[in-house]
């Protein structure tokens, strides 16, 4: 265990996926939640979403309401991506050093 925490010995690679799947898919929804909360607790936070949502998301036609949608999926499938590959290459680098170093 102190070997582990002076960083003289890496996590593993179960470790690594088990923060994959907490980032990939506990990461969303705790962010939309905690928006939610805001919103709903401090009257700033919904004064800010009032605002936005009048100025912003109203005034678009259906079509921009459509692409805008669109968009925002795109960018979140990219962020989920950019995380996979992250973790992967934290995977195969942790592989490789135990190939080294055993080997």
């Amino acid at each position: 265990m102190i070997e582990f925490l002076t960083f003289k010995t890496f996590i593993s690679g179960k470790v690594l996926i088990f923060i994959y799947y907490l980032g990939a898919m506990g990461l969303p929804f705790s962010i939309f939640n905690l928006t939610k909360w805001l919103i709903n607790r401090y009257d700033l936070f919904d004064s800010i979403y009032k605002f936005t949502k009048l100025n912003s998301l109203d005034k678009l036609s259906k079509k921009q309401r459509v692409y805008f949608v669109v968009i925002c999926f795109i960018i979140f499938l990219f962020m989920e991506l950019i995380w996979r590959v992250m973790i992967e290459f934290l995977l195969a680098y942790i592989q490789i050093r135990d190939i080294l170093v055993v080997g």
